[in-house]
């Protein structure tokens, strides 16, 4: 997940000056990998409010860069009522604004108002004439820069380079040019940022952390005057808010680069605010200057020096709340393990595993009263291994399970003639051996496996390497070939196929046989390039794969990672941003917080849990328990219940509202409908009427003459015959086109958008 900012410019600016383009200020720099940036000016400023219309979460901070309010038509956009509200409104809900300084345009009428501050013109030396000098020169000043996240979270501000790099000829040449006066009623809201001592002006104001809101108002040019430890710190947090977690490592030491990019990713991920810092000594390490609940000391650091740390700054360490992690390297026997001084590790993972020992052991026996988990024989063996490495043994059920499951054997000692069922009530009954021992049944079950496996697919091929491992069914030199075969199917399988459980199992047990002497390292080589591929089918994991998959490549990786160091940087992101997304896809993929299987299935659930132990033991931090401890607050510190707490609220109001609206609809087609057959009626009585004068003049013209006399009659009807002739066309055609112009137009009424 990224980081999403707009940014808007002033075109003219950039057309004459470089420095006023913000690119060549967050391209290549490493602090912004995790950014995604979208630039507006005069011509496309009215889709940046157009977003915000439709999407108010859409970026995480808004920048008006230096000299962009010059622009009128920037400026005029953004004092429209409607802009203006939507300005209002994404400050609230806890989005970033950073408003540079601008030389022509100095109002700032668009902010809410408890923002309002003047912008007011410093008095300058005129250099162009001196029968009237000014008082000051724009070089003057005593910057002093305030204690805040915004001045110095990730770089400390070094007061000399920035008045050095202020005064350069090369960008806009002064310390300063305006500065700020609040109104009253921003009292309560703004706190100074920089101030100039000398003249007790404030040129950077940002609200104070107890507001909840994260907005800059600034008067120094800082992307102009590429000030940028100033300009990192600023956009940090404007976009990220108050950093959550500082992680200190040793300078140039790199013996855990691979955790700790992990550990930065996933931070990234869950837009969790951190600092990174690297340090040789800890004697120059400030607790004033922490804004980080959590503090993470890397393994690199000795344990004795962080205990040294701890205990000349426990007090300050009490008054600020502040969680020290240390992971430090101690030897155990032949390996070298990982300790956490303060927290027991992966927390979250232990919390998991318990809910699924509960869970299965609830399932046992099943609804149908068999002595298997779910009534399925491979779900009972995952589940048995599961339990079994949490060092639970159910010696009273293995007996059950094994008895049961013999009265399905033939007398060629398959299991119901299915050669897969047979290996995998092999393996059941080789987990159980120590309750029920083997006998001759067991024998004929080893010889039907051991002589029918040369016809079996590729798929079984692998599942078979999962669930037998005994020299004497099948040699070191056939698990070669079945493994060189199982590369070579994954080598020629493109598009949805990478998504089915066969070929992610294929990817398990390449996991598990990565670095041994079953795979030659010209394979072992190739398997990263192949599942690099993989990678491109999961996309943003929005065709929802099924857990077992997902867990099955998770599982791969990992082992595959404990035995190979990626050199390459771009090798290294990939499987990065893949691992992250997929772990994100299983924790999401449990129904709720409650859950304990996921799916709902014993068999999933044991692969998932196993798959996220390997991928947490990859790296010496506890991933999981820093992410737990970090999310207990938001950007701001802000309570994530009281947040859930009023999202739940609002959810309600909208599902009402969405109800009203809905009622409304339907009262409105009901009406619409009524309209409609009343027209009809209408035009209809109207047709009635002109058809009977019709009628009434056929009748008196030529039916009633054929009744009478014709000689009698003829002289009088003769002189109305003639007349009634006339009137019969002209009537005949106004009713013709008055009819053709009605439903003209109520034709064009109803198809009228």
């Amino acid at each position: 997940m990224f980081y999403r900012i707009a940014i808007v410019q002033n075109e003219k600016e950039l057309i004459q000056y470089d420095c006023a383009d913000w690119h060549k200020y967050l391209d290549g720099e490493p602090l912004f990998v995790y950014y995604k940036c979208q630039f507006f000016n005069e011509h496309n400023i009215e889709d940046l409010f157009n977003d915000l219309s439709e999407n108010i979460d859409k970026f995480d901070a808004v920048f008006f860069a230096t000299n962009s309010l010059n622009s009128q038509i920037i400026y005029d956009a953004c004092i429209l009522d409607k802009n203006k509200n939507l300005i209002e409104n994404f400050i609230s809900k806890n989005h970033g604004l950073y408003v540079g300084y601008s030389s022509r345009i100095k109002e700032r009428n668009f902010l809410p108002k408890n923002y309002l501050v003047k912008q007011e013109e410093r008095p300058l030396r005129d250099k162009k004439t001196i029968i009237k000098p000014k008082q000051e020169d724009a070089k003057d000043g005593n910057l002093h820069f305030e204690n805040h996240p915004a001045t110095n979270a990730h770089f400390p501000i070094d007061k000399d380079k920035y008045v050095i790099a202020a005064n350069k000829p090369q960008t806009v040449e002064g310390l300063y040019f305006d500065y700020l006066l609040y109104e009253d009623n921003s009292l309560q809201t703004l706190d100074p940022l920089v101030i100039d001592k000398e003249k007790n002006r404030v040129l950077m104001y940002c609200t104070k952390n107890t507001s909840g809101h994260r907005v800059i108002i600034s008067t120094l040019p800082i992307d102009w005057q590429n000030q940028k430890c100033l300009f990192i710190n600023v956009v940090k947090y404007c976009t990220e808010g108050v950093p959550t977690v500082e992680i200190i490592g040793k300078e140039k030491d790199t013996s855990n680069l691979f955790s700790r990019e992990l550990l930065i990713r996933q931070l990234n991920f869950d837009k969790i605010a951190f600092v990174y810092r690297e340090m040789n000594s800890l004697d120059t390490l400030d607790v004033e200057n922490i804004y980080a609940t959590t503090l993470i000391f890397d393994s690199s650091l000795e344990d004795g020096v962080i205990d040294s740390f701890y205990r000349n700054n426990k007090s300050k360490m009490v008054h600020r709340n502040l969680r020290i992690l240390h992971y430090f390297e101690y030897s155990s026997g032949a390996s070298s393990l990982y300790k956490l001084t303060v927290h027991s590790a992966f927390q979250e993972i232990n919390s998991l595993e318990k809910k699924i020992i509960l869970a299965i052991e609830d399932k046992t026996p099943d609804k149908k009263n068999k002595y298997r988990y779910d009534s399925n024989l491979l779900t009972t063996f995952e589940a048995i291994k599961f339990l079994q490495s949490n060092q639970i043994d159910n010696t009273v059920l293995y007996p059950l399970i094994v008895q049961e499951q013999k009265s399905r054997l033939q007398l060629d000692g398959s299991y119901d003639e299915m050669y897969m069922a047979s290996c995998t009530f092999y393996a059941i009954w080789n987990l159980c051996s120590e309750n029920v021992p083997f006998d001759d049944d067991h024998k004929k079950l080893e010889s039907y496996i051991k002589n029918n496996s040369s016809n079996i697919s590729i798929y079984e091929k692998a599942q078979f390497l999962h669930l037998v491992d005994n020299p004497n069914i099948i040699s070191n030199q056939n698990k070669k070939v079945y493994i060189k075969e199982i590369i070579c199917k994954i080598e020629n399988v493109d598009g949805e196929e990478l998504l089915s459980y066969g070929i992610s199992n294929c990817w398990r047990i390449l996991g598990d046989y990565f670095n041994t002497d079953f795979l030659e390292q010209q394979d072992s080589d190739k398997l990263f390039l192949l599942i690099k591929k993989s990678f491109s089918v999961f996309g943003n994991f929005k065709n929802n794969p099924k857990v077992s998959v997902v867990a099955n490549y998770v599982y791969a990786i990992s082992k595959m990672l404990k035995n190979k160091n990626i050199d390459d940087k771009s090798e290294r992101a990939y499987i990065h941003k893949f691992l992250s997304s997929a772990i994100g896809y299983l924790y999401n993929s449990l129904d709720d917080s409650d859950s304990a299987l996921w799916e709902n299935d014993i068999y999933s659930s044991c692969l998932a849990i196993t798959a996220l132990k390997e991928f947490y033991a990859l790296s010496v931090y506890p991933i999981d328990e820093i992410l737990l401890l970090s999310n207990t607050t938001n950007k701001l510190g802000i309570n994530i219940d009281n947040l859930l707490e009023i999202s739940n609220s609002q959810t309600n109001s909208l599902i009402s509202l969405k109800k009203n609206n809905t009622d409304l609809k339907s009262t409105n087609e009901e009406l619409n409908e009524n309209l409609k057959k009343l027209k009809l009626k209408n035009l209809g009585t109207k047709f009635s009427v002109v058809g009977g004068i019709i009628a009434i003049f056929i009748l008196v013209v030529f039916i009633v003459p054929l009744l009478f006399d014709q000689t009698v009659l003829c002289s009088f009807f003769e002189t109305v015959k003639s007349f009634y002739s006339k009137i019969t066309g002209i009537v005949m055609g106004i009713s013709a086109i008055v009819a053709c112009v009605y439903t003209i137009l109520n034709y064009h009424k109803k198809t009228k958008p």
